[in-house]
């Protein structure tokens, strides 16, 4: 969240970055690099957290976090992305995407509400 006061750039969301992602977007190159920084950022998280850990080479764990640490911040700027190349402001999005962030944190932390998504007819 530090990243929303001392660096934008580090949230992946700045005044401007419609442009870029129009630019990512219209290349097939650029998206498959894209894919692949975002393979590397897990795999480099995972092997962080099985150090941290010390988690044995069969413990998912390290893994299973990296990916919903990661799957994440991708799903939060996913929608940013959209929301910016849609013509929504910087600021609007910027404060949406802060507020996602905090519950993709909450739910890291504290996990899936068991009754998330139930439905009640």
């Amino acid at each position: 969240m530090d990243g929303f006061e001392t660096d934008l750039w580090a949230t992946g969301l700045w005044d401007g970055a419609a442009d870029f992602f129009r630019l990512v977007d219209d290349s097939p190159s650029l998206r498959a690099r894209e894919r692949e920084l975002g393979e590397r950022v897990e795999a480099a998280l995972s092997r962080e957290l099985t150090a941290q850990t010390g988690a044995g080479p069969d413990d998912p764990m390290p893994g299973l976090v990296a990916g919903v640490v990661v799957g994440s911040r991708r799903a939060v700027l996913v929608r940013a992305r959209q929301r910016m190349l849609g013509g929504e402001a910087f600021e609007t999005v910027r404060a949406w995407a802060e507020e996602a962030y905090r519950r993709a944190f909450d739910l890291v932390e504290n996990g899936v509400p068991a009754d998330y998504g139930v439905r009640r007819d």
